[in-house]
């Protein structure tokens, strides 16, 4: 399944707001309800950065669309490797791990 830029950046918001920022304890909230608000622009920056790779590995293409089948199975891939992946989103680190990969693809498949 093809998936366009937007779309991952709708599913990553909505994913923030029901499985990361749901669990914070109050007082992070407002942080993360911040990061929420920036994500679209991190993705669209982390997107250009790691565009070669994405090419390189056929999830990717310069028009902005992404192999969300593809996508899913590196990070698989990773998770079978590491276990968990860490991220960083605006200086906060989130550990992923597969089932958040899983439900974040299925946010995806929904749009």
């Amino acid at each position: 399944m093809t998936i366009d830029l937007d779309k991952l950046k709708t599913a990553l918001c909505s994913f923030m707001d029901t499985e990361i920022i749901s669990k914070v304890p109050v007082g992070k909230k407002v942080l993360f309800g911040g990061a929420t608000l920036v994500l679209p622009f991190w993705v669209d920056e982390k997107f250009m950065q790691l565009l070669p790779s994405l090419k390189m590995m056929g999830i990717g293409s310069e028009d902005g669309t992404f192999d969300l089948d593809r996508m899913e199975q590196e990070l698989t891939k990773l998770m079978d490797k590491y276990g968990r992946l860490q991220i960083s989103v605006l200086g906060r680190d989130i550990a992923l791990d597969q089932s958040d990969v899983q439900k974040i693809a299925d946010l995806c498949r929904k749009l």
